[in-house]
């Protein structure tokens, strides 16, 4: 474990027109100190060409790639990779503001809490298939 760090756990599955913009946001973290674990877990549409082009850009990603699992089984395998001192799960058609971490980790450092939940916004906004 790596004091300090964040360990982002991202579970990827046949997601190939959410990915980009969930990944953006993830790197413009104010917060620098972070690993982000992109797991594809089987998918049959273009996820793992994805994952493998944001693993290229970006030195604190982990992509792994592996037959489908399920979420639970995935989201263990990241915990299993992870080495930071703090977990969180996002879910790849979920985007996050760019002072998410910075706020979560200021809060558990200043409070010695062991979990920090923060709210949500839901956007219906996806086209109907």
């Amino acid at each position: 474990m790596i004091k300090d760090l964040v360990s982002i756990i991202i579970p990827a599955y046949n997601v190939e027109k959410y990915l980009d913009e969930c990944m953006k946001t993830v790197v413009k973290q104010t917060y620098k100190n972070i690993e982000i674990i992109l797991i594809n877990d089987g998918s049959t549409d273009n996820t793992g060409h994805i994952c493998k082009k944001w693993e290229k850009k970006d030195s604190r990603i982990k992509y792994i790639s592996k037959k489908n699992e399920g979420l639970g089984i995935t989201r263990n395998r990241g915990i299993d990779i992870a080495k930071g001192e703090y977990l969180f799960f996002l879910d790849s058609d979920d985007w996050i503001e760019p002072v998410m971490f910075e706020v979560l980790h200021k809060f558990m450092v200043e409070t010695g809490a062991d979990v920090a939940v923060c709210g949500f916004t839901a956007n219906y906004s996806y086209e109907n298939p």
